[in-house]
């Protein structure tokens, strides 16, 4: 038995389907879908239907698009069916390809961080459940007020808690969808970051790899984070032997930043401060593996250097 293609679509999302050979285009919405065998959506009233491209004619050829978390889809089908009673519904073939196209400038990650929603003089409780430098997608859970369900355009402010953080940050934004789900209503926001509220929330992005253009940086800062790791179970005696390569000459990140970015981002102060924060830090590094007994390192030895990275990537993007 093969296995239906997933169609990435959820009820309530907008179709726009078009006749093939022909330029008019229709309005509608995805009702549900029959995995391998219908699409169905409303069926548009008839003053929405356009000469030459009416969905009710069955075996109508079509081309189907429509935008799901920020990633733009399209897929050929043919009408199969349609009824007008109880409910105006059409029934399109189910796709054997879709094609799909990130709309987003920046990709996001899949996450669930505790978050607070200020929205219309409101604090709710909900969850971010995938995060980028631009936005975020927060579910909240037993919303009973209507009105924030037509909050779409509306300023709010995320109060989000990253990772080993106590502190909630607070950033602003604008709400630019609302859709319900299972679990409630999923909130979709454009951040507009100030400058404290992306030096935390890049901190946190280049530490799990998600600013894609600057990997570089997020490849070299896990190393630095693993050795940190070795260290310190080498100082508390879990490791037997301590950890190879930490001296900063041996240190790829050492290198490129004495080499190729000396040279590409020449003159830049942060590129003086980071290479001063690294060297300070395989100090450290090899202090402890030289002298186990001296006090323990902590995770926190390579916050400087984040920091730092942060503001060399944040320099980086401006003079872009």
């Amino acid at each position: 038995m093969t296995t239906a293609l997933h169609l990435p679509v959820t009820p309530g999302d907008r179709l726009q389907i078009q006749c093939r050979g022909m330029d008019a285009r229709i309005n509608t919405r995805v009702i549900g879908v029959d995995p391998g065998q219908y699409v169905i959506a409303a069926l548009p009233p008839y003053d929405q239907i356009e000469p030459g491209c009416d969905p009710r004619v069955v075996g109508m050829r079509l081309i189907v698009r429509y935008i799901h978390e920020g990633v733009a889809y399209g897929f050929e089908s043919v009408v199969t069916g349609y009824l007008v009673s109880p409910a105006r519904l059409l029934f399109l073939s189910y796709p054997h390809h879709v094609a799909n196209h990130e709309l987003r400038s920046h990709p996001r990650i899949e996450c669930i961080l505790p978050a607070d929603l200020a929205l219309c003089s409101q604090l709710l409780e909900g969850v971010v459940t995938n995060l980028s430098r631009d936005g975020c997608a927060m579910m909240l859970e037993n919303l009973t007020d209507e009105n924030l369900r037509l909050a779409a355009g509306e300023s709010a402010r995320v109060n989000l808690q990253l990772p080993g953080e106590e502190r909630f940050i607070p950033i602003e934004g604008k709400i630019r969808s609302i859709r319900p789900e299972e679990r409630g209503m999923l909130f979709g926001i454009q951040f507009m970051l100030s400058p404290a509220s992306r030096r935390s929330l890049y901190a946190y992005l280049l530490t799990v790899g998600a600013l894609p253009e600057h990997r570089e940086f997020s490849t070299l800062l896990g190393r630095h984070l693993l050795w940190l790791a070795q260290v310190s179970a080498f100082a508390e005696g879990k490791l037997t032997d301590p950890p190879v390569g930490i001296s900063a000459p041996n240190c790829l990140f050492g290198q490129w930043l004495e080499g190729e970015a000396a040279v590409r981002y020449a003159g830049m102060p942060q590129l003086a401060a980071l290479q001063a924060a690294h060297a300070e830090l395989h100090r450290k590094l090899a202090g402890a593996v030289k002298n186990p007994g001296a006090g323990k390192i902590t995770p926190d030895a390579v916050e400087p250097l984040t920091a730092l990275l942060v503001e060399l990537v944040i320099a980086i993007e401006g003079e872009e």
